[in-house]
């Protein structure tokens, strides 16, 4: 019985491999569709040009968070631009923006109040990144009901994205 789960193994062992491979190049191929061109081409934007730099300093990656809380950082971004938090489920793909508004920004710090799910979500894994957009992308995120969920926005180029994972305890 078990020479012929064996040899099972192997026979559909390439059928595998190839399945996985093209689902692999077909997500990727589909996220590359979906950009806009102008991510695409490689022409220097005023945020690459002056700097823009974010940091995430808390919490701390892996910590364990309650219900609510707060993501603090630092930052210095292009004028004209905005920097919004953001918020996943681990096994989530969708995100939904925290704290009402972007971020406001005061002597380089900023800091907003999220939620860390519901309470059907304790002991889950979340991720919040911190992200620069323009003035295009923050009226399209500001149009979102709060809790609705939405991809992953452009963000501005030359601003890296920052993103940290907690877990939620209580």
């Amino acid at each position: 019985m078990r020479e012929e789960r064996a040899a099972m193994k192997e026979k559909y062992k390439p059928l595998l491999v190839a399945l996985v491979t093209f689902t692999l190049m077909l997500n990727v191929l589909t996220f590359l569709a979906a950009r806009p061109r102008r991510e695409r081409e490689a022409t220097p934007t005023r945020a690459e040009a002056t700097g823009c730099r974010v940091e995430l300093l808390s919490p701390k990656p892996g910590e364990t968070v309650g219900p609510t809380g707060v993501v603090k950082g630092t930052a210095s971004i292009p004028d004209g631009s905005y920097l919004w938090v953001l918020e996943r489920r681990r096994e989530g793909s969708l995100w939904r923006p925290q704290g009402r508004a972007p971020a406001r920004i005061r002597e380089g710090r900023w800091v907003v109040r999220v939620e860390y799910g519901d309470e059907r979500d304790r002991g889950r894994e979340f991720y919040f990144a911190a992200v620069v957009v323009d003035v295009g992308v923050n009226q399209q995120i500001e149009g979102w009901v709060e809790g609705q969920r939405m991809r992953f926005p452009e963000t501005v180029p030359g601003c890296k994205i920052q993103m940290v994972a907690v877990r939620r305890g209580k």
